[in-house]
């Protein structure tokens, strides 16, 4: 099991739940952010989708806004391997979202697939909610949604631990309702994500068109590379992308970035006016 924290806002545990019915036989899905350090339920939104899947990337970025906006910035957040976060068919892609959080100066961690201990803590909320809510009491999902929301309440504010001297949350922890770190959109830098990418090597095998696929886009390669294994890169200096041969280290290509901006990330995450 992964090293837990022991401090507030410190890591977030971000995880959904699906196929939540309510008393009108609707199917929704909620997404639950929980603060590793505390144990507390920061915040829940219910979406009219069934999975996760079908959430949009700027739904699922709202619901992290409004926690920011409401808590703080964490110093890590933590997720599973599954939409709409990440894409499981391409893992080694890092989406909009993760690349909105890393601009915000915030470490993201991409739990081990099939491992969902190593966010323990959310996981168990999930339970927890849903047991105290019951779902099936509900009709809409606004009305489930308010309930989640008093749920999440009283789990911080109420809600009384017994092996803790039968304190609340809040009293074992004055320090969750701090902002040390306030949230602007304002403190997004481009260049944080710039050098997040150059961490990252992508291996790919070149298409009979000559080209790769990375970030969904095509790089050209060349022809007379078809079947050839190459490995990818991101210059900051540069701000472009190195297509060099996996075994010589031959570079073959400087494709210049043009689809990874603060633009076509805050496009992606619903911010569409700036």
């Amino acid at each position: 099991m992964s090293h837990w924290t022991q401090t507030a806002h410190d890591t977030w545990q971000v995880d959904g739940k699906e196929h939540i019915a309510l008393a009108s036989e609707q199917e929704v899905s909620w997404l639950n952010v929980a603060d590793e350090g505390t144990g507390a339920l920061l915040n829940n939104r219910v979406q009219h989708q069934a999975v996760m899947t079908q959430w949009s990337e700027a739904e699922a970025c709202a619901v992290l806004e409004q926690t920011f906006e409401q808590w703080t910035l964490p110093r890590c957040i933590k997720i599973d391997n599954g939409l709409p976060f990440v894409n499981s068919k391409c893992r080694d892609n890092p989406t909009m979202p993760i690349l909105w959080w890393v601009g915000l100066g915030i470490k993201v961690i991409q739990n081990t697939p099939r491992q969902p201990q190593e966010n323990g803590i959310v996981e168990h909320l999930q339970g927890t909610t849903h047991r105290w809510v019951n779902p099936g009491l509900y009709h809409t999902p606004a009305q489930l949604q308010e309930a989640t929301l008093e749920v999440a309440r009283r789990q911080r504010e109420v809600y009384r631990i017994r092996r803790k001297q039968d304190k609340t949350r809040l009293e074992l922890h004055p320090n969750l309702t701090q902002n040390p770190r306030p949230y602007r959109r304002t403190l997004f830098s481009i260049q944080r994500v710039y050098q997040y990418l150059a961490q990252f090597v992508w291996e790919r095998k070149v298409q009979p068109a000559g080209t790769i696929k990375l970030f969904g886009k095509s790089l050209p390669v060349g022809y007379k590379w078809r079947g050839q294994k190459v490995c990818v890169t991101f210059d900051p200096a540069l701000n472009a992308w190195i297509i060099a041969l996996s075994q010589a280290g031959t570079q073959l290509n400087i494709c210049p970035n043009t689809w990874i901006t603060q633009h076509t990330i805050f496009q992606a995450i619903g911010f569409s006016k700036n």
